[in-house]
C-alpha cells in the first residue's frame, strides 16, 4: 500500500511540475527565440539577431549563462535602438548581479516591466545604503531619484556640501528635504549649521529656536543659549568697532559700552537733566546709565562725555551695575596695597578687574580692552545667574 502511494505521488508531482515552474520572464519579449532562452540559452547565441527583440533575447541568454559583460553589451545595443522596457530590465539585472544596486534600481525605474518594479522594491534599501556610503556627489544625487522621501539622502548631501565649504548648496538640499518630509530634527540641525558656517548667526539662532520649540531637550536649549551669546557678541562688536583698540576711553564711550553689553537687561527710568549731550550716538546710552545712577551727573548738570575714565571710576560703575542687575556676587577677599576703596575690592574680588602684585592703580586710565573684558565678564555672570 505504501509503495502504491509513493508511485501515485511521484506521478502527480511529475505531471504538475511544468505548470508550477515559474517562467524566467513574464511577459517576455516578442521574439521567436524566447523559448530557447528559457530552455537552451546556448542555442540563442548561434542565431543571428533579426530585430531589436532578438538582441534582447541574446542579452538574457548571456545573462542566464553568467556572461554578464556580454549581456550588458546586447542590452545597451537594444537600448540605443530605442527599446527601453526589456533593455532597462536586463541592464538592471546585470548591475544587480554585479552588486551595483543604485545603477540597477535606476534601470528598473526606467523599465516599467512588472519584474523590474518588483526587483526595484526588493533592492531599494541596499541601493540607498550604497549611496550613503559614497562621497561622490553624483552618486548621492542618485539617491534623490531612488528615495526622495528618505531623510538620510538629504542629510548625506547636506553634510557633503558643508564639508566642501558650500553652505548655500547644502542648504538647498536640506530645505528640499524639509519640504518633503517635514521639520525633522536632524535636518533642522544641519540647516542651523549651514547658517553658522556662512556666518549668519541670526538665522542660525532662528532655526535653533524652531528646533527647541519642536524638540525641547536640554541639549537643544543649550544650543539656543550658545547662539544667543554669539549673536550678542557679534552685535556688540559691530556697535563698538569704532572704539576697538583705543588706549583710553572717555565717559561717553563707557556709557556706550555699557548699553551695548547690558542695555537690554537694564530697566528704563526717567533721566536727569543733562546740558552737554551733543553726540547723538552716545546720548541714549548716557541718559540710560545716568537715570539708573550707574554713572554720575555733575552738580552743574553736565556729564562731561569727553572726560577720561579712571580705573576707580570703572570699579564704581561695575559695582552699581551688579546691584542694578540684581547680581548677588560674592567677591573673594582681597587686600589692595594702594587703595581701600570697596569698589576696587569688589571689582578685583569678583574677577571683573585685575590688581597685579596687589596694586590697583586707581587713577590710571582705562583702555577699551580692559573695559570690554570687565563688561563681558559681568554679562557672562548675569547669564549664568539667570539660567
Amino acid at each position: 500500500m505504501k509503495k502504491y502511494l509513493l508511485i501515485v505521488l511521484s506521478l502527480f508531482l511529475g505531471f504538475c511540475a511544468p505548470s508550477l515552474r515559474e517562467p524566467f520572464l513574464e511577459p517576455h519579449p516578442p521574439t521567436s527565440l524566447w523559448s530557447l532562452v528559457e530552455k537552451s540559452p546556448e542555442k540563442v547565441l548561434e542565431r543571428e539577431p533579426q530585430d531589436v527583440y532578438d538582441r534582447v533575447a541574446r542579452g538574457f541568454a548571456f545573462y542566464r549563462l553568467g556572461r554578464l559583460e556580454e549581456a550588458r553589451k546586447e542590452f545597451e545595443t537594444a537600448l540605443e535602438a530605442g527599446e527601453e522596457e526589456f533593455s532597462h530590465l536586463g541592464l538592471g539585472m546585470v548591475e544587480e548581479a554585479l552588486g551595483n544596486f543604485p545603477e540597477a534600481y535606476l534601470h528598473y525605474l526606467h523599465s516599467g516591466h512588472p519584474l523590474a518594479i518588483a526587483r526595484a522594491e526588493r533592492i531599494k534599501e541596499r541601493a540607498v545604503q550604497q549611496i550613503l556610503s559614497s562621497d561622490d556627489p553624483r552618486r548621492l544625487l542618485d539617491g534623490l531619484a531612488i528615495a526622495p522621501e528618505d531623510r538620510r539622502v538629504y542629510l548625506a548631501l547636506g553634510n557633503y556640501y558643508l564639508r566642501q565649504g558650500k553652505p548655500f548648496l547644502a542648504r538647498a538640499y536640506i530645505t528640499k528635504g524639509i519640504e518633503k518630509i517635514g521639520e525633522d530634527e536632524a535636518l533642522l540641525k544641519l540647516l542651523q549649521l549651514s547658517y553658522e558656517q556662512e556666518g549668519n548667526l541670526e538665522k542660525a539662532l532662528e532655526v535653533a529656536r524652531r528646533i527647541y520649540a519642536r524638540y525641547p531637550t536640554q541639549e537643544n536649549l543649550r544650543q539656543v543659549e550658545v547662539l544667543e551669546e554669539e549673536v550678542e557678541k557679534k552685535r556688540v562688536r559691530e556697535k563698538l568697532s569704532p572704539l576697538e583698540g583705543k588706549p583710553v576711553i572717555t565717559r561717553g564711550e563707557l556709557a556706550l559700552m555699557i548699553d551695548a553689553y547690558l542695555g537690554k537687561y537694564l530697566p528704563d527710568k526717567k533721566p536727569p537733566i543733562i546740558v552737554d549731550l551733543y553726540r547723538s550716538g552716545q546720548m541714549k546710552a548716557i541718559l540710560k546709565v545716568t537715570a539708573l545712577g550707574i554713572m554720575s551727573v555733575y552738580p552743574n548738570h553736565t556729564f562731561q562725555p569727553d572726560g577720561e575714565v579712571r580705573r576707580i571710576v570703572l570699579a564704581r560703575v561695575l559695582y552699581k551695575l551688579a546691584r542694578t542687575l540684581g547680581l548677588d556676587l560674592k567677591p573673594a577677599p582681597v587686600r589692595l596695597r594702594d587703595t581701600s576703596s570697596r569698589y576696587a575690592v569688589f571689582a578685583v574680588g569678583s574677577g571683573l578687574m585685575e590688581a597685579r602684585d596687589g596694586f590697583f592703580h586707581p587713577y590710571n586710565t582705562v583702555s577699551f580692552k580692559e573695559a570690554s573684558r570687565a563688561l563681558e565678564t559681568l554679562q557672562r555672570l548675569l547669564r549664568e545667574n539667570r539660567r
